[in-house]
């Protein structure tokens, strides 16, 4: 809600054309992030702090003592000011979806259906003022082409990561950097950084560099207006984060003790200092599109400084040996408008094999797309055992649930019965036993020593590996049983 405040007052005036084209273009890629919501509707570990977060806001409110995160606090803890941003413009929504007597499940999809709507808000001034940058040369629709064919950033838009809220602000700050809006580009981007991602100083760098030495910008007034914005962010996050965490912290500086000074993020896996040139952004931008990028770098001059700028903080950020496709999520934008100049360029040209490549090209990512929405659906077992086991439980009966299903789905919004009491007790001990409770939603390896006191009643699929077969469509989806629920013995 703060971004939405903060792009209503420095936007500058547009005309009804690039108005309606920005509205257009996000909306229509808003769609695209609906669809993906609706085929996946629960969400996995990373994104617990802020789903669990958005529900404690709206569900307790100020009884700060029922939230989530005092039971399961994380590793470091995170900010409140995405999720009650969010919270907040949800709020109407789930108070309609509770006079019609909705489900609760239904303010899940609401409150990340709010998200997209954000993110794909930023997305649509993102897309004009790379219009406007390239001096308007039909880039819009086939930028809006790219990121419809595309998998991971529609998809990411409506998933509650700390990344997705950072990437609402760092679209905002791009269109900015377009304008050769250097105040608002410097505001979004200390403001994702102080509150959100301090990683993102490993973007801003490179851009105030590139500014710099392209002479776009004054040292001095970058030092002292940067400080001053940090200034302020930090005096935000730190009173209404202390709130919410019951002490004084700043959230995104113990992340930085812990990453940083602690080095520990090494913990949760390594991988080679290529992995996001070779594997990630391939991936995310698709193969087939990703061919044109080349393209549109040699014949939009306009494009290199930005281009390289996003380049230089995915190979700084490739130094740290934990990586996640998330954490790079940042320059995808950017790297479609290059794809998408490449593909104006040669649409443009009226020859009709560079037409055609062009038209293959969106048609092999959206085919990559596709395979990849299908596996997700695949990866949320514990979301799904949840909402089935909802069907077969009796009132005022006791739920545990295991590792695995809270990794995999098992959210608060999906708790839909007041009656029914829940626990997520991690480790088994003296006082919590299996035997205290009706129903478990376990994983396979536990199911063996569990079945002297429950009974597996069904077992939910999920994804397994790619399996390469003769015959068509070649290449299969391989399922296995992942979430057990178990019922207790009479």
């Amino acid at each position: 809600s703060l971004s939405l405040a903060l792009s209503a007052l420095h936007y500058p005036p547009t005309t009804m054309t690039a108005s309606v084209s920005s509205l257009v273009a996000g909306g229509t890629v808003w769609l695209s992030a609906l669809l993906m919501l609706v085929v996946c509707p629960y969400t996995k570990v990373e994104e617990s702090f802020n789903l669990q977060a958005m529900h404690d806001i709206l569900y307790h409110s100020s009884n700060i003592s029922k939230y989530d995160h005092h039971e399961f606090p994380g590793v470091v803890p995170r900010t409140f000011t995405g999720p009650l941003s969010v919270a907040t413009l949800s709020s109407p929504l789930i108070k309609l979806a509770s006079i019609m007597d909705l489900p609760k499940a239904w303010s899940q999809l609401i409150v990340r259906a709010v998200l997209g709507a954000l993110a794909c808000h930023a997305f649509g001034r993102f897309v004009t003022a790379a219009n406007r940058a390239l001096a308007g040369q039909g880039l819009t629709w086939w930028l809006v082409a790219v990121t419809l064919s595309q998998f991971h950033l529609p998809f990411y838009m409506t998933r509650p990561l700390p990344n997705t809220f950072a990437l609402i602000l760092v679209l905002h700050a791009f269109a900015a950097w377009l304008r050769r809006d250097h105040r608002w580009l410097i505001v979004y981007m200390v403001f994702a950084t102080v509150v959100i991602r301090f990683e993102l100083i490993v973007l801003l760098g490179p851009i105030m560099l590139g500014e710099l030495v392209y002479g776009k910008l004054s040292f001095f007034f970058m030092l002292w207006f940067g400080t001053a914005a940090g200034i302020f962010f930090l005096a935000l996050t730190v009173p209404v984060d202390s709130y919410f965490w019951s002490r004084w912290l700043w959230p995104e500086g113990e992340v930085l003790y812990f990453n940083v000074v602690l080095n520990k993020s090494h913990n949760y896996g390594t991988s080679p200092f290529l992995w996001y040139f070779y594997s990630a952004i391939p991936r995310a931008i698709g193969l087939a599109a990703l061919v044109w990028a080349p393209v549109g770098f040699y014949l939009e001059p306009k494009l290199r400084r930005w281009v390289v700028s996003v380049l230089a903080f995915v190979g700084i950020y490739s130094i740290l040996p934990h990586k996640e496709l998330r954490f790079v999520m940042y320059a995808f934008p950017m790297l479609n408008v290059t794809c998408a100049a490449g593909m104006s360029r040669a649409f443009r040209s009226r020859n009709f094999f560079l037409r055609l490549l062009v038209v293959g090209s969106v048609v092999a990512n959206l085919a990559q797309a596709g395979l990849l929405l299908y596996i997700s659906f695949w990866n949320y077992p514990g979301g799904w055992a949840f909402h089935r086991m909802h069907t077969m439980v009796q009132p005022g009966q006791t739920i545990h649930v295991g590792n695995l299903a809270a990794q995999t789905g098992v959210a608060r919004f999906g708790q839909l019965d007041p009656e029914l009491s829940y626990s997520k007790t991690e480790q088994w001990s003296e006082s919590v036993q299996p035997s205290h409770f009706d129903w478990l939603l376990t994983e396979q390896s536990e199911v063996a020593s569990l079945n002297t006191t429950h009974k597996v009643v069904f077992a939910e699929q999920g994804f397994h590996r790619l399996a390469l077969k003769k015959q068509f469509p070649f290449l299969h989806v391989l399922l296995e049983p992942a979430i057990y629920a178990m019922l207790k013995r009479a």
